[in-house]
């Protein structure tokens, strides 16, 4: 199922069959208790339909985060709520058969295998940041969708999901060894230290491949390699704080801008770091303009991040990969349902 949020109205994340009981709830307590045994057992991604304010002590409509005192209203062993959100500031970059169009349908295809929430913000740059750039706008939906889910996932329209089998409680992992991946070993003895109490998980930006060879990423220029084309975040506390100190930073706007001011919060507060997961190429998110052979030939990742140069050759080979990943997700249906760009 997929949830697609217009501008100015909240996504439609309540069926209007579950919305009748609201109009009859007169104690709450005994209301939650109706609601939660209505709900249908196999729908475990379902959110309640009423929530406690932990601060008023009041009801009402609206979805269960992760803040601790409302756990309890999810069954136990259920798995978390997750939103997916995706962005754009000109329509043409969606339009029929565009590199943008055959994204959206990959990643809609992968909310719909796992009932997770897909979340579209068509006005990147008009949202908070005017007049600064459109990818400031990108912090500024993640913090509006955050609490609306338990887990948020933003990926750039250059993410390209490969694998849509893969699960986000498989891909957000919490160990060491899987998520200290930024090739900078000062920052690696600290990332995902207290990975128990993890709140951020973001794609490596340590190499770039193009058919040419693999360029690996280093400081200066890279301060730290986390890439802010894919990441999740939690919604708890530390993560609006994080959001928070990166709005701060906006008016930075050349490259790397919220890439950069993610990359400064982190290493100024070192126990946000520590619960920090870098995720490796192989397994999460694989930067790559090769050709779609060499970029699809990689065992292993999530998704191709189709980046690494500007211009017109860079836009041709995203329609090629993206036109490449389409057809094979869907080769069982004979191919991308995404229509042919007139330029292919």
């Amino acid at each position: 199922q997929e949830d697609i949020a217009a501008p100015g109205h909240d996504p439609m994340l309540f069926h209007p069959s579950r919305l009748v009981f609201a109009a009859y709830i007169t104690f709450q307590r005994l209301g939650e208790a109706i609601l939660e045994c209505a709900l249908p057992a196999d729908r475990s991604q379902s959110i309640a339909l009423l929530q406690k304010d932990a601060r008023t002590g009041t009801t009402e409509l609206g979805e269960v985060g992760l803040e601790e005192p409302d756990q309890y209203m999810r069954p136990p062993g259920t798995r978390p709520h997750v939103g997916v959100l995706l962005g754009y500031d000109q329509p043409d970059r969606v339009k029929p058969g565009s590199f943008g169009a055959v994204s959206l349908r990959l990643t809609r295809h992968w909310v719909d295998l796992h009932n997770y929430s897909l979340f579209i913000e068509p006005n990147l740059g008009r949202l908070e940041a005017v007049p600064e750039a459109p990818v400031w706008d990108k912090i500024a939906a993640v913090r509006q969708y955050l609490p609306k889910v338990d887990v948020l996932i933003w990926m750039d329209l250059d993410v390209l999901i490969v694998d849509p089998s893969r699960r986000v409680d498989e891909l957000l992992r919490r160990d060491r060894q899987s998520c200290a991946r930024t090739g900078q070993a000062e920052d690696d003895s600290v990332l995902a230290s207290n990975g128990d109490d993890m709140f951020l998980w973001a794609a490596t930006a340590e190499f770039a491949h193009l058919d040419s060879g693999a360029y690996e990423h280093r400081e200066p220029s890279f301060r730290l390699n986390l890439c802010a084309g894919a990441f999740a975040l939690r919604n708890d506390p530390r993560s609006f704080e994080f959001l928070e100190a990166v709005w701060g930073q906006r008016h930075l706007q050349t490259w790397p801008a919220e890439q950069g001011a993610m990359w400064r919060v982190l290493l100024e507060r070192p126990e946000m770091l520590a619960r920090t997961c870098v995720l490796p190429e192989g397994v999460f998110v694989y930067e790559s303009l090769e050709s779609p052979g060499r970029a699809l030939g990689r065992p292993g990742p999530f998704a191709i991040h189709a980046t690494g140069i500007k211009g017109h050759g860079a836009d041709k080979r995203r329609n090629e990969i993206s036109r490449a990943v389409c057809n094979a997700v869907f080769s069982a249906k004979g191919g991308c349902p995404e229509a042919q760009p007139p330029e292919m």
